[in-house]
């Protein structure tokens, strides 16, 4: 995709049970919402502003896209790699 178009794409995290994978459409363009099946999702937040900001530092300035998994297994097994520890 042209750069123009991605330069103002919110973050996108994906959580699921102790795991977090933070993707930046800038960097991950591999990276597709459409990988995600609905029913696997549990729920969608978005932060935007100081919140996202102070959460996501300079990363989160057009926003944060979050996305709770219901289950870790659920995880499309080509995403799962990139998921690292976190206390949620």
């Amino acid at each position: 995709a042209p750069v123009s178009l991605l330069k103002n794409q919110p973050l996108v995290v994906l959580k699921a049970e102790k795991k977090l994978a933070i993707f930046d459409p800038k960097k991950d363009e591999d990276f597709v919402l459409n990988q995600l099946k609905p029913e696997i999702i549990e729920a969608v937040d978005v932060l935007n502003g100081d919140n996202a900001t102070k959460a996501y530092g300079d990363n989160g300035r057009n926003g944060v896209i979050i996305i709770t998994i219901k289950q870790f297994n659920l995880v499309p097994k080509e995403l799962q790699g990139k998921f690292t520890d976190a206390e949620l």
